[in-house]
């Protein structure tokens, strides 16, 4: 992240941020029940049935601003990306099919707070938070068939990602 304050005095500082910025999410779905056009079954716990992976990368621009009182340290950051670009990869284990998705000119943007407290000089408890949201993206989607390893593509602009998350982090800090 490239960072230039524009206001500053003894106490806070406000500024323009910018950046890239690339999240990865992953899981893998285990067990439970499957629903494909009415044939309905169970898998059996511990059998994976789906993994699901999304990918995203966002240049941004954005807004900093940070605050000292005392022992106690404010800070803030909002950024925005209008060029998002993405991959996901949705794989049908027990199907033998997966879905590969690429997704272009989506949009992201995150708010960030954070608050800390310094015990010494050199020790500060602090608590952040985060929430981003990555929509809009759209593209092509190929379809392969992982037996034969025959590729299809889906028509138009048929696969489709978005995301939102959030995340809140406590703890200690040491400086030195």
């Amino acid at each position: 992240i490239l960072k230039g304050w524009v206001l500053r005095d003894s106490n806070a500082r406000g500024g323009l941020l910018m950046g890239y910025r690339q999240s990865r999410y992953s899981w893998t779905a285990r067990g439970g029940t499957y629903d494909y056009y009415g044939d309905t079954g169970y898998f059996d716990p511990g059998v994976a049935g789906i993994g699901y992976k999304q990918m995203f990368y966002a240049p941004f621009l954005g807004l900093a601003a940070e605050a000292n009182y005392g022992g106690l340290e404010f800070g803030a950051r909002v950024k925005y990306g209008p060029a998002v670009k993405s991959k996901v990869y949705d794989s049908h284990f027990l199907r033998g099919l997966d879905f590969i998705d690429r997704g272009y000119n989506g949009t992201f943007y995150s708010l960030e707070g954070s608050m800390g407290y310094y015990f010494t000089e050199h020790v500060k408890a602090f608590i952040e938070g985060s929430y981003t949201v990555y929509k809009d993206l759209k593209g092509p989607m190929f379809i392969v068939d992982t037996e034969t390893l025959v590729w299809d593509q889906a028509l138009g602009n048929s696969g489709g990602m978005q995301n939102k998350s959030y995340s809140i982090s406590i703890g200690l800090q040491g400086k030195y």
